[in-house]
Parts: C-alpha cells; structure tokens; sequence
C-alpha cells in the first residue's frame, strides 16, 4: 500500500478530471451536475479529492462525494483511477470523509454498494460497515444494493482500523 497522499477538498478546475474517473469506474456514471451542487447545499455536501503526495500537480487520483447531515454521514461515490486502485487511494479518501464527518458531529456513516463491488465491500467492511439492508433492483442494470452503515462513534476509539 503506498503512503503519500493529498486529500483536499475539490476545486472546479478537478472537475473534468473527477468525470474521467467516474465516467470509467461506473456503468452509469454520475452527470456532472451532480458534482456542481447549488449553493444551498454546499453546507452539506462534499467532494474530497485524491493527489499524489510526490506528484500533487499530475491530478486527481480518486474522490469521495458525501453529505452530512444533523448526526449522519452517506458517502454517495467513491472512486479512485484505474491506474491508481489497490494503493490506498481509498483508504485515505475514507479516512478524511470520516475525520471531517466526525469534526462536524456525525456519529454514522451509511453507503450503498453493489453485492458485485468486492473491492468495495472489503475496504468498507475494513472500515467497520455491516450490511444493515438490501434494496431490490436498485440500479439500473437491476442489481441490488447493499445498505451497509458504520458507527462513527465506535470507529472513533479504534482509531487504527485494520488495513
């Protein structure tokens, strides 16, 4: 796993970037204006993105986008490049989400990813999600989605979740 990574928040000049990696990691990728909430929302919503510590001007390796809201957190995306997965990319992107929803008083975390995600479901289960639900046929191929939640609170005095 390599170390040396920037995680900030995202400025505008990240988004074509953050479309290339959503438009090839999801078969039905998010529409840009997703990304470019309206300013009602802005104090909300975040999208955190992924650098290169040794090369932080070679652009965007990944991002998380996630709300929060009152006491909870739901991670909606998260991505990181092709090129750049099985590095800790991800990793670190939970990591910050989780610190900043924390900071801003969240105590659970909740996420959908699809049972055919096993990359995805092994770095949430590491980060202590459990399945709490299934919704039927959510995507639009079909697929279920597994609703997995995590405690905050409990990650909170396991600081040094299990890599």
């Amino acid at each position: 796993m390599r170390e040396g990574w920037i995680v900030e928040p995202m400025a505008q000049a990240d988004l074509d970037e953050v479309m290339r990696i959503e438009e090839a990691s999801f078969a039905h990728p998010w529409p840009r204006e997703a990304f470019q909430p309206d300013a009602a929302y802005a104090a909300w919503l975040r999208t955190l993105v992924l650098r290169d510590a040794a090369r932080p001007s070679s652009g965007v390796s990944g991002y998380v986008y996630f709300w929060m809201m009152d006491e909870e957190m739901e991670i909606q995306n998260l991505a990181v490049a092709a090129e750049e997965r099985r590095r800790g990319g991800g990793w670190r992107l939970m990591e910050a989400a989780v610190e900043e929803a924390r900071s801003r008083g969240c105590t659970v975390a909740y996420l959908e990813v699809r049972p055919s995600n096993t990359a995805g479901r092994e770095l949430y289960r590491r980060w202590g999600f459990v399945q709490a639900g299934r919704r039927r046929r959510y995507y639009q191929d079909g697929e279920d989605a597994l609703i997995m939640r995590a405690d905050l609170e409990a990650l909170r005095s396991e600081r040094s979740v299990a890599r």
